[in-house]
């Protein structure tokens, strides 16, 4: 093709760079000014596209180089294309139109439509002309919507010719394609390996040809219900299930994918409901007289039994939780027996073993019992019946041949006798011939007043538990919302003397001691008035806090042996250990693992007789009594009513104090400023693959500067951060998002995404189980915006961000508006410098613009300097004036004007400028040479 002449073409407003060749990369030749005239090569070479996809022209005058199309206007009478007479009448018949649709084309109809003149696009006649053109590009998708059209048209007028034609068409291609794409003989390969019982290659086959094909949904159907009958047979009963749900997804009306569902779901412990209605469903599909319906009444009576089998189990292992609590409250009834009686700490330890070896003979005993009669019949009953008379009778006569014999351990026979493995029954009892002629008066009294025994020790212990939550209740009554943390920090790194408090202004001191390192509060928290005093400490980091009260104020020295303190510290074995008086006095039972953001408190009441205890509390919850009253007036000596003055303390036990951070807070309980609740951040910063990022617990820079990132590839060590469904990272112009809730092990085909402008959502097609939901924080792009399944299964998203929202105005960038601040609208707020502000991705154009500005500014900065190094080796004063832009300052040198105006944070009163006006000669600037002291800097740029 011969060159043709070159274009003419004039330069914008912004101006414009040339470069020695088309890439970005090359090396500047010149900068253009707005409103230069330059030639460009032809259209036979002129159309270039960079790295950026815009197009680059070649020009060829002034100077020879490359520059974008963007900065770059038609100029002149070569751009100009003449039409015939003909095609101007043609163009110009429906003009109003056309210009309309042009205006309002929003979908691929309206550019059709547009592209070929159709006067009338909404007509019949139109609808059925682009029905087939879309059945002319012979893709998925087109014949899909085509279909759709057609059906559309026929709806209007059913014997329309042409739209009928066509859907036969159409029809043809679809079987053409499943025939191309699913071979019989793999079908017949799958159906070869379950005849087999190739289980495991059967179900493969089945699988993937359901994941290859994506209309035919009866054939779906058949081939997902065919993978659930192959894992069934392997006992993979998750994958059945899903498969089976698959199957019903497709086709609700085929009984025998409900009759796959149901076998799937009844080997589940909680699935057998769901399974009876299943099966329900399918009986109700089905005609009266069928062979099927006798099979799902078979599989029905199956489902039943197995729901007794499990409901029997269930009503065992109950019985077994209820004898090993019984267990529990046996031993500790004993043990207070036992320190009534005076007896030595090696007896409370022995008798446990000895009540446990006989519950286990018990249990055993009990246990097979049970299971045996629940398959007797009434005949092995009553031959039962008889063997446990004869065995009772036995005991008996031993019972009596001991008491004639003055035998001392009589009545403990008749207690163990009471216990024994023959009166678990109570039908059992009645049925039998015993009568109360057979046994002595002795042995009946016996009887009765071990069994008084053990309903007085039973309803003792009830009364106690009774009384128990009647205090608790009436504790957490009184104690309204108590437990919330305070918006005060306690971070006191060791060696500071005191931290003062921005809420309730109270300095919390830190003292050594025995005990560990504790920070003691210099007020006192409760007052004789009250019946209550409380204070809480609340971990922002999980650490090893510890925290309790002391009766002794803090008075320059260390927290000796000798103060009266008591301490609830947490120990690694999670549980809480009392210390008095600088040593350990017992632990309290394990509680739980300590997490960040626990709330924990302490409250003392005051009791009868102006005694008092302390409660343990965990997130307003009561967990236990520390210290009841006797063991108060143990380990504290001459201490039996409420101290004057109480002063909180907070300790832990690894001798760092910085080691987990606290909130502290104490005063009167009627104060509503306490109830203030401050909850932790709910994200962490974490790498792309999910590790832990330092920027989480590194230190920060001050005044919260961000780092930004204007070259290369991304961020380096790019910062994601991580909530409870996603993890995401963001840049100018997108945010990568990835799901962490979602299986690796699900493919793309049965992911359902739905992206809007300020919403996303991500589930399973199947199970409908949602991955990630939520209104986004600001708008995106939808059909900008990609997601996709890699090779690892992980669930990811680009999300193009509005335009609109990047650019503050025509300036320049500002990177704040570009950074979202969380991702969703319920998600917590990022801190300022918690991510890096990353450029690299910004639109050229304004990534020029800004250098360009800043390459002013620098420009600016040399010749005010310049200026001012003249003015004082002359000798000539210079001023700051204001410059409200009204009157620019007159300049001796017009090149020296700058055509953009750096802006300031003056206000709109105007800029503080350098002024070098030699007095009395009005209009009159200092003379400098602008191209040698920007040659010196190195600041030359230009033609």
């Amino acid at each position: 093709m011969t060159d043709l002449p070159p274009r003419q073409y004039r330069v914008k407003t912004n101006g414009c760079i040339v470069r020695e060749g088309p890439s970005l990369k090359s090396q500047e030749v010149a900068t253009l000014d707005s409103g230069v005239v330059v030639s460009v090569v032809g259209p036979a070479r002129w159309i270039t596209n960079d790295s950026t996809g815009r197009n680059r022209l070649e020009l060829v005058h002034p100077v020879r180089g490359w520059a974008s199309e963007l900065c770059l206007e038609p100029y002149g009478t070569a751009h100009f294309q003449v039409f015939s007479r003909k095609e101007q009448e043609r163009k110009a018949k429906n003009k109003s139109e056309y210009e309309r649709l042009k205006r309002d084309a929003t979908s691929a109809y309206q550019e059709w439509a547009m592209k070929n003149f159709i006067s009338d696009m909404w007509s019949l006649r139109s609808r059925v002309q682009y029905a087939r053109h879309l059945l002319l590009q012979e893709n998925e998708a087109s014949l899909h919507e085509a279909e759709g059209r057609l059906r559309r048209a026929l709806d209007e007028d059913p014997y329309n010719r042409e739209a009928l034609e066509l859907l036969d068409q159409l029809s043809a291609k679809k079987k053409e394609i499943n025939a191309s794409r699913v071979p019989k003989s793999k079908i017949e390969e799958a159906g070869a390996e379950f005849a087999k019982k190739n289980w495991r290659s059967a179900s493969q086959l089945y699988v993937q040809l359901a994941q290859d094909e994506e209309n035919d949904k009866d054939f779906i159907a058949r081939m997902a219900a065919n993978a659930s009958a192959c894992f069934a047979q392997l006992k993979k009963w998750s994958d059945a299930e899903r498969w089976a749900q698959i199957a019903v997804h497709h086709a609700p009306n085929w009984t025998k994918a409900r009759r796959r569902l149901a076998l799937a779901l009844v080997a589940r412990d909680t699935g057998a409901a769901a399974a009876r209605r299943e099966l329900d469903i399918a009986l109700k599909l089905l005609d009266d007289n069928t062979q099927e319906k006798k099979e799902i009444f078979t599989q029905i009576k199956n489902v039943d039994r197995i729901v007794n089998k499990r409901e029997i189990q269930d009503m065992i292992k109950a019985d077994q939780e209820t004898a090993v609590w019984r267990e529990i409250q046996l031993q500790q009834n004993l043990q207070k027996e036992f320190r009534l009686l005076g007896h030595e700490d090696d007896t409370i330890r022995d008798v446990p073993e000895k009540v446990e070896q006989d519950a286990k003979i018990q249990r055993r005993h009990t246990r097979r019992a049970e299971t045996a009669r629940l398959f007797m019949t009434p005949t092995q009953r009553a031959r039962l019946a008889e063997r446990r008379l004869a065995k009772r009778r036995i005991l008996f006569g031993e019972s009596k041949c001991l008491k004639s014999e003055d035998n001392l351990f009589a009545t403990t026979r008749g207690d163990d006798w009471n216990l024994t493995e023959f009166e678990f029954d109570g039908s059992d009892l009645e049925s039998s011939d015993i009568s109360s002629g057979d046994l002595s008066s002795e042995d009946d009294e016996d009887i009765l007043a071990a069994n008084d025994r053990d309903q007085a020790r039973q309803a003792v212990r009830q009364a106690k538990i009774h009384l128990e939550k009647l205090r608790v209740d009436t504790l957490l009554e009184n104690l309204n919302r108590i437990i919330k943390p305070r918006a005060a920090r306690l971070t006191l790194p060791p060696g500071q003397s005191s931290a003062k408090l921005s809420q309730n202004r109270t300095k919390i001191k830190q003292i050594n001691s025995s005990v560990s390192v504790i920070a003691l509060g210099d007020t006192p928290i409760f007052n004789t008035d009250n019946n209550y005093a409380y204070f809480y400490v609340s971990t922002l980091q999980a650490g090893r806090p510890g925290f309790g009260l002391v009766t002794t104020a803090y008075s320059g020295g260390g927290l000796e042996d000798k103060c009266s303190c008591w301490l609830a510290l947490s120990s690694a074995r999670h549980a809480f250990v009392k210390y008095a008086l600088g040593k350990q006095v017992g632990e309290l039972p394990a509680i739980g693992q300590v997490f960040p953001g626990d709330c924990y408190g302490l409250c003392i009441q005051k009791e009868h007789d102006n005694a008092f205890s302390v409660d343990l509390f965990r997130n307003g919850d009561f967990i236990c009594r520390v210290f009841t009253i006797a063991e108060l007036y143990g380990f504290i000596p001459n201490q039996t009513s409420i101290p004057n003055q109480v002063y909180p303390a907070i300790a832990t036990l690894d001798n760092r104090i910085d080691c987990a951070e606290y909130r502290f807070g104490l005063d009167a309980l009627n104060d509503p400023l306490r109830n203030a609740h401050i909850q932790p951040k709910r994200y962490k910063l974490v790498y792309e693959d999910g590790t832990p990022h330092p920027r989480q617990d590194e230190r920060r820079f001050k005044y919260a500067f961000v780092e930004v990132h204007t070259k290369g590839d991304g961020a380096p060590n790019a910062v994601w951060c991580q909530t409870f469904q996603a993890r995401w990272t963001q840049s100018v112009e997108c945010i990568h998002l990835i799901a962490i809730r979602k299986p690796s092990e699900i493919s793309a085909s049965d992911c359902d995404v739905s992206i809007r402008t300020r919403y996303i959502k991500a589930a399973h097609r199947a199970t409908r189980e949602v991955w990630l939901e939520g209104q986004l924080e600001r708008d995106v792009h939808p059909k900008s915006c990609l997601w996709y399944v890699d090779d690892d299964g992980s669930l990811r998203f680009l999300l193009v961000k509005s335009s609109t929202a990047l650019y503050k105005d025509r300036s320049g960038l500002e990177p704040a508006d570009a950074q979202w601040p969380r991702l969703f609208d319920f998600d917590d707020l990022l801190e300022p410098d918690d991510m890096d502000y990353d450029r690299t991705d910004m639109d050229p154009i304004f990534s020029r613009r800004l250098a360009l500005a800043q390459k002013k500014a620098s420009e600016k900065a040399s010749l005010e300097l310049a200026k001012r190094e003249k003015c004082e080796a002359l000798g000539i004063p210079w001023t700051w004036v204001m410059d409200d832009g009204s009157s620019p300052p007159q300049l001796a040198d017009p090149s020296m004007a700058m055509t953009t105006r750096v802006p300031s944070d003056q206000g709109p009163g105007g800029d503080i400028q350098p002024s070098y006006l030699i007095p009395g000669q009005s209009g009159y600037d200092v003379p400098v040479d602008t191209h040698l002291v920007l040659r010196e800097t190195g600041k030359l740029s230009g033609v």
